[in-house]
Formats: structure tokens, sequence, C-alpha cells
């Protein structure tokens, strides 16, 4: 089940989310629920505390007077659960976006609709798009399951050191530390989904947590079970800055 948290300090937009998701909910026959409805961030950073690594999907409204407070409440969450929730930003303010990208929150959606039919348009859509990610890839207590030949797989994703594209179109490779196996999907979906993976090559996804050396020079990461991924110029920026935000050094 995908857990759905409303955090809103506008009395009436809270109401109305949480009377309105419920119907949504009922009419696509998605398998979701409102978890918790509260006006402070911090209500929501003690939730996740209690129950990590779950999918969810969060609305979060934003108050132009607070919108740092908010902002660092949000950057708390995500740190939580590793990247799992999917941010949905209500704010009536356009502005507010720029500092999103600031603190690089990644967020799946800015909503910044006050008329109330087209802001239920952009709800639904939310909630579609979130459903249908979390089907492609389910997450649950940090682990990934994984569709491969028409049977579903239950792999821990710390056990994931890293995935490459296949020869076979649609395909990607999964590997573990002492095995391989491929499965329908693409780079892209699992590096939206994992913060902890990084894109370091057009064919390369790593897990950050098995990366054993990197040599700038060459170009190359080494993995904790020897094998070698490929990093191109632009793939080399980005591991680099998500080493340093998680405090790695291994150049």
């Amino acid at each position: 089940m995908i857990e759905i948290i409303i955090c809103e300090k506008q009395k009436r937009r809270r109401e109305w989310l949480e009377k309105w998701i419920p119907r949504l909910i009922l009419i696509e026959k998605f398998e979701m629920k409102i978890v918790l409805s509260v006006n402070e961030g911090s209500e929501v950073i003690t939730y996740i505390q209690k129950n990590p690594l779950k999918p969810r999907l969060i609305f979060w409204g934003i108050e132009e007077n607070e919108d740092v407070h908010s902002l660092e409440a949000a950057i708390a969450v995500r740190k939580l659960d590793d990247g799992f929730s999917k941010l949905v930003f209500l704010a009536s303010n356009p502005c507010f976006l720029r500092k999103s990208y600031d603190y690089k929150l990644e967020a799946m959606d800015f909503i910044t609709e006050t008329e109330k039919e087209r802001l239920k348009k952009r709800v639904h859509e939310c909630i579609r798009v979130a459903n249908q990610r979390f089907k492609q890839i389910n997450l649950f207590r940090g682990t990934v399951q994984l569709i491969e030949k028409h049977q579903i797989r239950t792999v821990d994703l710390s056990e994931i050191l890293y995935l490459e594209s296949s020869d076979i179109p649609h395909k990607i490779v999964i590997h573990r530390a002492t095995e391989y196996f491929e499965i329908y999907g693409t780079l892209r979906d699992f590096e939206k989904e994992f913060e902890i993976l990084c894109r370091c090559h057009q064919s390369f996804l790593v897990n950050l947590n098995h990366i054993k050396q990197v040599s700038i020079k060459d170009r190359l990461v080494r993995m904790s079970n020897e094998d070698i991924c490929l990093v191109s110029v632009r793939g080399m920026k980005q591991l680099k800055l998500k080493l340093i935000e998680r405090n790695i050094s291994l150049f």
C-alpha cells in the first residue's frame, strides 16, 4: 500500500485535500491511504522516523513567511527515507520553485494553482503518476520487487551493487555480489526512485555504498566485488557531489 501524507498549514486547503484525495483513490481503485494529515513538518519527520522506508506520496504546503523552515523539514524527510517518498509541493507563490531547486529537493511536482478545478486535475495527476512509478519499482522496507521472467523477485536494495543497460532493448542488468540477472525496465526508473544510486555513465548506475575506489584519471569506478564501471565526464561531476553529500571519501 502507498501511504499518503498531507502537511498543510492552511486549514481550508488541508481539509479539502482530506476529502478530495480519498475520492480519487476510490475512483481509481488504487491501493493508497491517507495515514497522516498535519500542519507541521516536524510531525511528518516524527512519523517517518517511526515508519521508515515505505512507499509514500507527500503533499507539502508552503507558506510564504515560513518557506525556509518548510524546506528544511522537507530536506530532513529526504534524508530519513533516502528518497523513497514522492514530494508534491503546494505553493501560492511561484517564486518558491526557485528556492526548491536551490535546496535540490527533486520534487515530483510543484503545484501553484489556486483555482479549484485546475487544482483537482493536478492533484489527480500526481496520484496517478505516483501509483504508476511505485508499481514499476515496488518499495517495501528497503527491498525492491523486480519482475523477472513473469515472476516477482524480492531483493534488498543494499545488495544491489550496480545496474547496467542490456544489449536487449528495454532491459537492464542487476548486479549483486555473486550473481547478475536481467529484468525489463530502464536505468532512469531506478535513478529517479533511489538517491543511493548514482548515474555515473549512460550505461551504468552504481550503488554509492558499494564503491571501493574511484579513478578520476581513467574515469573508472571499482565496485566492492572488483567489477569495473565506466564513468563519463558529466557522471564524474555527479558522482563527486553525491559522495561529498554523504561524506564518503574515495578520491
